[in-house]
């Protein structure tokens, strides 16, 4: 997730001119609201790789592996 995050902030500190229209009332290198951006993004990556981690740590890995 970290090496997304940094390509994602270079793509998008690349793209301000293309998006400058886009923005309303937001600077395109507004550092808060990239932060927030890369900070919810992060959160949601973390929660939708936990949940499966946790279901696959409860089960038994013979059993797992085992072809029925």
């Amino acid at each position: 997730m970290a090496v997304g995050a940094a390509a994602g902030l270079l793509v998008s500190l690349w793209s301000t001119r293309l998006l400058e229209n886009l923005l309303y009332e937001v600077a395109p290198r507004d550092p808060r609201t990239v932060g927030l951006v890369v900070f919810v993004l992060m959160i949601a990556g973390l929660l939708a790789t936990m949940i499966p981690a946790r279901t696959a740590c409860r089960l038994d890995p013979v059993r797992a592996l085992r072809a029925d």
